[in-house]
């Protein structure tokens, strides 16, 4: 199928498959919807938090995979269906690999680079230093938010909610801010008995 770009008017040569869907212009880099898509055909993406957005033309949905805003946990319906379609139906490359890459997902070697099994990333470095400071100074102030957040850490951690990466550092900040509210019950008890 053979179609002309809108902005430098050289014909271009894509597949039947690709009608009503966005096509990149390889002299001028310009986007342009290949002619022959179904006008009508429109189609309602719903987000992994249950969000519904649209209902939009199939050259939309392009241009939101190519954005990132439409990830392999996104489900796709046409406006007339009432059933659901897995995002990795519509397009294949979404599906989540081990190895990561960036890049046009209409390549092959395009990687979902948007995957990540754990929703929160850990804060270990940030709390170590925060323990590091409350034994510098002794007094409650530093050392007991850092010795409560890395507990919290270490909780989501076991529930497979936070990076695993971040328990050595979790657990030297749990070690330091014990060692810092010690010296300073330490230094508070020394001040009042003797």
């Amino acid at each position: 199928m053979q179609f002309q770009c809108e902005s430098c008017q050289r014909e271009l040569q894509v597949v039947p498959q690709a009608a009503g869907r966005l096509a990149k212009c390889c002299y001028c880099g310009q986007n342009n919807v290949v002619p022959g898509g179904l006008p009508n055909d429109l189609f309602v993406v719903q987000s992994c938090e249950g969000r519904t957005y649209g209902p939009v033309a199939f050259a939309v949905l392009d241009q939101w995979v190519t954005e990132g805003r439409i990830s392999h946990d996104c489900r796709i319906r046409r406006q007339q269906a009432t059933h659901w379609l897995a995002a990795t139906e519509f397009y294949p490359q979404l599906q989540p690999q081990k190895r990561r890459r960036s890049g046009s997902p209409f390549k092959p070697d395009f990687v979902a680079t948007s995957f990540n099994p754990y929703s929160v990333p850990h804060r270990g470095v940030g709390l170590l230093i925060l323990s590091i400071v409350g034994l510098a100074v002794p007094c409650g102030v530093f050392s007991l938010p850092a010795l409560l957040l890395a507990a919290l850490d270490l909780r989501q951690i076991r529930q497979n909610k936070m990076d695993r990466r971040g328990l050595p550092w979790l657990v030297s900040t749990i070690i330091i801010s014990g060692i810092g509210l010690a010296v300073t019950i330490g230094s508070v008890l020394w001040t009042f008995y003797w």
